[in-house]
């Protein structure tokens, strides 16, 4: 049977590491909390927007700081942006962050 060809996998060379002043220790301190990210997926119309709104809703009600980043509404926001069709998608997303 005959097997797709795999993709080259490229290095970027021009890529580096940037220490940060504000450690990871730091910010778990400052919120008394640790840096967590729950993720999720599935099929467009599954509920992961509501679950998460939930799960944000229980996890503020227990004093936990906590963000929702809904692809949606990062989506809604670049629409809004699509004029600015010369600049490129990267700076159209910090745009809508």
């Amino acid at each position: 049977m005959l097997q797709p060809p795999k993709p080259e996998l490229r290095l970027m060379e021009n890529i580096a590491w940037h220490s940060h002043r504000v450690s990871r220790e730091a910010r778990s301190n400052l919120k008394s909390q640790k840096p967590s990210l729950i993720w999720f997926t599935g099929l467009s119309g599954s509920g992961k927007s509501t679950v998460a709104n939930a799960v944000d809703g229980l996890l503020h009600g227990q004093g936990y700081h906590t963000y929702v980043l809904d692809g949606d509404n990062v989506r809604h926001r670049l629409n809004k942006l699509a004029p600015l069709a010369e600049l490129s998608q990267s700076l159209r997303l910090c745009a809508a962050l």
